[in-house]
């Protein structure tokens, strides 16, 4: 197992519209197409910061770890995990005050991909695009009575293996995606 400390992660900073954010880097190296998996903190500590609709090649997960906004039309606090199969558009994301999400890549991604403006990119129609909130201010429920939580839980659990959903089209923009 890879493990990396707060000390050891890479932070480049961003010049975005509105101020300067943080990409911390974990694992992976941004930009390169490899086999390696990808981990990285974005920052955004300002209101108003904003990354406009878009798509990646992959396969990923976002977990907001600090802040609060939106992705898309639904609002995110610690701790929202949001998952985009490859080649699915979503977003913006809207920093409320001050935003920071992980995003989490099984294989690097080769790239961002601006929506509207680059719908031709996508290989075929998009795929899931899920957010759930993992409430820590709210107890679990009970062991010994089904939930909507529960079944919720269990069904999120049964993800597709990585690789086996959509997976990237790296030899050409014309190569198929198997659907999900």
């Amino acid at each position: 197992m890879l493990a990396v400390s707060r000390d050891e992660a890479r932070i480049k900073e961003v010049k975005v519209a509105g101020g300067l954010g943080e990409r911390h880097g974990y694992i992976g190296e941004p930009g390169q197409l490899t086999e390696a998996a990808q981990a990285f903190l974005v920052v955004r500590p300002f209101a108003g910061a904003r990354i406009e609709p878009h798509f990646h090649d992959v396969d990923q997960f976002q977990v907001v770890v600090e802040g609060g906004g939106r992705i898309g039309k639904k609002k995110v606090r610690p701790i929202t995990f949001q998952y985009a199969d490859a080649f699915t558009p979503y977003g913006p994301i809207i920093a409320d005050d001050r935003l920071s999400f992980f995003t989490l890549r099984n294989i690097s991604s080769g790239g961002f991909w601006a929506m509207p403006g680059n719908k031709q990119e996508m290989p075929g129609r998009a795929g899931r695009n899920i957010e759930g909130l993992f409430d820590l201010d709210t107890d679990l429920p009970s062991a010994h009575r089904p939930t909507a939580y529960r079944r919720w839980a269990c069904a999120s659990a049964r993800a597709p293996s990585p690789g086996v959903s959509r997976t990237r089209a790296r030899a050409s923009s014309t190569s198929s995606v198997p659907a999900a």
